[in-house]
């Protein structure tokens, strides 16, 4: 990741706190990401309450043909992520057990960061960021910054959810 300190991250974060379109709130979202931490792709799963699924909601880079995947809480990493609300880096995807076999085939050398995003102390999703790990592998460090970018995220998306809840009343 570039050394872009935290506060700086954070104060950027303010140019998707205002009300919109969600897809392009978390669009501009995983594009910063994929900025800030030199990776080469990010998804944003969601949380859907009425299907009770985790639905990949917006990816780029290699992953964005699977936008709409649905996973249940424990299935694949994010499901995992999702059930334990906890981050967890996975210095090669193909190994792991527990894989999406369908992902598989994107990418021959993966490595993975997935972070809960949790408004209060709810997961509302997850931020899955994606590498090669012959350029780039994850840290503690990148751990902490990805979790304080998934909370403000968070926050920017129930803030659109609640404004978007109102303009329907």
């Amino acid at each position: 990741m570039n050394d872009t300190p935290v506060s700086e991250l954070l104060s950027s974060s303010k140019g998707f706190m205002a009300p919109g379109n969600l897809n392009d709130l978390l669009m501009t979202i995983i594009n910063w990401i994929v900025e800030l931490f030199s990776v080469d792709a990010a998804e944003i799963s969601l949380w859907d309450d009425e299907k009770k699924v985790l639905i990949l909601s917006v990816s780029n880079g290699f992953m964005e043909k699977y936008t709409g995947y649905t996973l249940l809480p424990g299935e694949g990493l994010a499901g995992k992520v999702y059930q334990l609300g906890e981050p967890i880096i996975v210095p090669d995807y193909h190994a792991m057990e527990g894989k999406i076999d369908e992902f598989e085939v994107i990418q021959p050398n993966l490595t993975c960061l997935v972070v809960p995003m949790k408004w209060q102390s709810r997961t509302i999703g997850v931020l899955t960021l994606d590498a090669d790990p012959t350029i780039r592998t994850f840290s503690e460090d990148d751990i902490h910054r990805a979790l304080l970018f998934a909370n403000v995220a968070a926050i920017a998306i129930h803030n659109d959810r609640l404004n978007a809840d109102l303009q329907k009343k």
